[in-house]
């Protein structure tokens, strides 16, 4: 588990860290720490020991989120024993004083290895003027995105929603999610766009996951997980050739009553 060691490394760099004195108000509760520039201010020791010695060390599974440093706690999320496990350590023991989970359906998710078109940016002006940003809310997690890219650009604007799909009285800056993201890329537009799949996968190499079917934890829900896996994997074709193919209506195993049931156990 490649990434369950890196993640293990990390977790014990800021153990060792914790000896030195750092100002109260440094955390580093995001990725790439408070500033989103991958710099800790702290006081340096005046003599460094010839080489650091390991605190703590816990096994935390597989993943590639980087752990949150607030306070004294440490928050690590990763995947384990086939669950989305998120646990808060006591930073200075390695002591895990709570854990949570939910089930999530293997290999079905929302996601993109570059280039989504679904989730853009529209802009008539460069992006370092932007002030405000209007955004679509169907999607909390491609605004938390555009935040996240738009930070590592040294870009903070206000975001504020999106009162109006009219394309032709856009804002300079909107936020375009789903099939009015698609409509307005059919729609032959003469503003720049900047699609966040792509930007995500240059900035890190990794795919994003917009979204992933999750089922409440500790319910007794495995046929309904395999076969809910079935029908996705039937209607959502892999690899995805063309908008047609998904939107065409496919036969799958799961019937009316167990989506149902599945909605209703795990609202």
């Amino acid at each position: 588990m490649k990434n369950a060691n890196q993640m293990l490394v990390v977790v014990s760099s800021c153990a060792l860290l914790l000896n030195a004195p750092i100002a109260p108000a440094q955390n580093w509760p995001q990725w790439l720490g408070e500033n989103r520039d991958g710099r800790a201010a702290f006081t340096p020791p005046q003599t460094w020991p010839k080489e650091l010695a390991q605190k703590w060390k816990v096994t935390v599974g597989d993943g590639v989120a980087t752990p949150a440093l607030v306070g004294e706690k440490l928050y690590v999320f990763a995947r384990q024993e086939g669950g989305e496990i998120i646990r808060c350590l006591d930073a200075a023991t390695g002591k895990e004083l709570w854990k949570d989970k939910y089930d999530v359906l293997d290999s079905i998710a929302i996601a993109s290895l570059g280039e989504v078109k679904s989730v853009l940016l529209a802009h008539r002006k460069p992006l370092a003027e932007a002030k405000e940003i209007f955004c679509d809310t169907a999607s909390l997690t491609s605004v938390q995105l555009l935040r996240v890219l738009l930070a590592e650009q040294g870009i903070k604007p206000e975001f504020k929603p999106l009162v109006s799909y009219d394309f032709a009285t856009l804002p300079d800056f909107a936020l375009l999610i789903g099939d009015p993201a698609l409509d307005f890329l059919r729609s032959s537009p003469t503003c720049e766009i900047w699609d966040l799949g792509e930007a995500w996968h240059d900035l890190t190499k990794l795919p994003f996951v917009y979204a992933v079917w999750a089922l409440k934890r500790g319910i007794n829900n495995y046929v309904l997980r395999r076969k809910l896996c079935d029908a996705l994997r039937i209607a959502i074709p892999r690899p995805r050739r063309s908008m047609s193919a998904v939107r065409r209506p496919s036969p799958c195993a799961i019937s009316r009553h167990d989506l149902a049931s599945c909605l209703a156990v795990n609202r």
